[in-house]
């Protein structure tokens, strides 16, 4: 049903005051992808997250005290190579991931996709990988609020699942965060407490 006009006014004073409150607080948008985007954890470790050379990559670098891990991932969610720089240098050769389907899917809720990944670098391994797309929430990181669609992935070989990871997409900056990792011994939590761009 078309919205009356009082619902239409409304509305528009809602949009108003959502992008009042995005202003006052400083908050990051699409735009500053060129530049880069800062999460910060409580911990100190901090992701910073930039627009990639192909269509739809994302860039993304975590980690601190010299030590971080370099992303790049297909539609801010696929993992296409990792690498780790110690002091800003190279530590070992990348790990290359690739994927049995083409093109890799755009994210969207309710949306399931299973893949075979091959990852090639220090070993070779083969793993079916599967991805299962939630409704949108609304997460916030300091004054900061985004939609974000929670992703839970599961790594599988031989048919046994080797690991579990739950992603946080956030479709303002095409891009999504590793919120929890589990593989059967260990489950880790990440939290951001705050979102910046870089300046």
């Amino acid at each position: 049903m078309p919205l009356t006009l009082p619902h239409t006014r409304a509305a528009a004073v809602l949009t108003a005051l959502a992008a009042s409150r995005a202003l006052a607080a400083d908050c990051p948008v699409a735009a500053d992808m060129d530049k880069g985007v800062r999460f910060s954890e409580a911990t100190g470790n901090v992701e910073v997250i930039k627009r990639g050379e192909a269509p739809g990559e994302v860039v993304s670098t975590y980690g601190s005290d010299g030590y971080l891990n370099v992303v790049r991932l297909a539609h801010g969610i696929y993992v296409t190579e990792v690498a780790n720089l110690v002091n800003g240098m190279p530590e070992g050769a990348p790990d290359r991931y690739s994927y049995d389907i083409s093109p890799l899917p755009a994210p969207a809720p309710g949306l399931d996709v299973a893949a075979e990944v091959t990852v090639t670098g220090a070993e070779t391994k083969e793993q079916v990988w599967t991805y299962s797309f939630g409704p949108p929430v609304t997460w916030t990181y300091g004054s900061c609020s985004y939609e974000v669609i929670p992703i839970t992935t599961r790594q599988n070989a031989a048919g046994e699942e080797v690991s579990r990871e739950v992603l946080h997409y956030l479709p303002e900056f095409g891009h999504s965060y590793l919120a929890l990792y589990a593989d059967g011994e260990i489950e880790e939590v990440y939290t951001y407490v705050s979102v910046e761009a870089v300046r």
